[in-house]
């Protein structure tokens, strides 16, 4: 995650601009699940690389 603020910063302006987010409250509720979704998917793709199956 390269610039992170800047991420943050560009993705806060944008959600500013959508009339069904209202206020710094819910822009805060869904950056949190956004960042927590990408760190989740980061982590099961390591983990689906990182398992040998064999039958």
């Amino acid at each position: 995650m390269k610039n992170l603020g800047g991420n943050i910063k560009s993705l806060r302006n944008f959600m500013r601009k959508d009339p069904g987010v209202s206020g710094d409250g819910q822009r805060i509720e869904q950056l949190g699940w956004l960042l927590f979704l990408k760190i989740l998917d980061a982590s099961d793709r390591d983990k689906s690389f990182s398992c040998n199956y064999s039958y």
